[in-house]
């Protein structure tokens, strides 16, 4: 089946989709398709300024910076992380082979802006990259040791846990004091100060299928289909974000459950700079928050309070993905 990836929002480094000319590309205010794929397409990257697109098991760069090609002891599976500057490292197999699902070899973008390949000890499942530069990491080995590379790296792995914590009920964040409603939890009587992993109490104890993050809002979508969501927008300290859409509406609670669509089952989540994306049951894609820039795919409208499906079209949708104040959709087609 073919796949078509569908994405709208800020534009101006062509990261969504190139300009044919010099000229500054435009913003996207409807979903548009930006690439299509025979066999297999994902997001593997959504930056402000740049994305990163696998499309039948070969690697698409668009915006600002370069991508090299990857060595060939850099192989799949991939997974590609960064921060607010753009995208820092990519995740391979490494010479074992593509078939698991940890991670062996780290492609690094170095200071100079060149690409080094480094071989990992210990096989990394995820990582967390923060604007401050701090890195959590989740590891396979279980100790909470951090994985060191074989020689130096660019990447400077600041704190480590066991693998894979939220399938087991445990989240954790780290980060800065003066944003404590994105930290969803109290560091003035936890054991855990905010600058290192803390549990998120309210929700300890909850499978979790998947996390995300982005900007002041923090994001879980449980076993059981439920999103769950914490954070507040840019600058206001009362309030998470899901006091949109019926979400803890009177910001006493540190953690909403979102109610999307009469309480369906949600079964993907995105979080971009002050806009939340979910995919429901049905194969309906819903945004809230920002959308001056089109991310919603709401036309010019600044702000959504309540929840929007955003129309994708015919086909099966399969992943959405919010980065920056863009949002992107994988689509199957008939």
């Amino acid at each position: 089946m073919p796949f078509d990836i569908l994405a709208c929002g800020f534009n101006a480094h062509g990261q969504l989709l190139p300009s044919d000319d010099d000229a500054i590309p435009a913003d996207i205010f409807t979903p548009t398709v930006i690439a299509r794929a025979e066999t297999s397409a994902r997001i593997l990257f959504a930056g402000w300024s740049e994305t990163l697109l696998e499309l039948d098991n070969k690697l698409h760069h668009r915006g600002a910076g370069s991508l090299q090609p990857l060595p060939q002891s850099c192989k799949p599976p991939y997974r590609a992380f960064g921060d607010g500057l753009g995208l820092k490292v990519i995740l391979g197999g490494g010479g074992g082979g593509g078939g698991g699902s940890g991670h062996t070899t780290a492609y690094v973008r170095a200071p100079s802006g060149a690409w080094e390949c480094h071989p990992l000890a210990s096989e990394i499942h995820l990582l967390a990259i923060a604007g401050n530069g701090k890195v959590l990491s989740s590891t396979s080995n279980g100790t909470g040791t951090p994985p060191h590379p074989t020689r130096p790296i660019h990447i400077h792995f600041t704190h480590s846990i066991p693998s894979p914590p939220y399938a087991r009920g445990h989240i954790y964040t780290a980060g800065d004091p003066r944003h404590g409603r994105l930290l969803a939890r109290d560091t003035g009587t936890s054991t855990a100060p905010p600058d290192a992993p803390g549990l998120v109490d309210a929700l300890d104890g909850i499978a979790m299928a998947g996390v995300a993050a982005g900007g002041w809002v923090g994001a879980a979508r449980s076993a059981e289909r439920d999103v769950y969501l914490w954070g507040g927008r840019a600058g206001e300290d009362g309030g998470v974000i899901c006091d949109l859409g019926g979400v803890g509406a009177d910001g006493g609670e540190e953690v909403g459950v979102v109610d999307v669509e009469r309480g369906a089952d949600v079964v993907g989540v995105g979080v971009g700079m002050g806009h939340v994306v979910v995919l429901t049951e049905g194969g309906r894609v819903w945004g809230v928050g920002r959308a001056g820039s089109g991310q919603l795919g709401v036309g010019g409208e600044e702000f959504c309070e309540e929840w929007r499906e955003i129309d994708i079209g015919e086909g099966r949708v399969v992943e959405v993905v919010a980065g920056g104040w863009a949002t992107f959709v994988v689509v199957e087609r008939p």
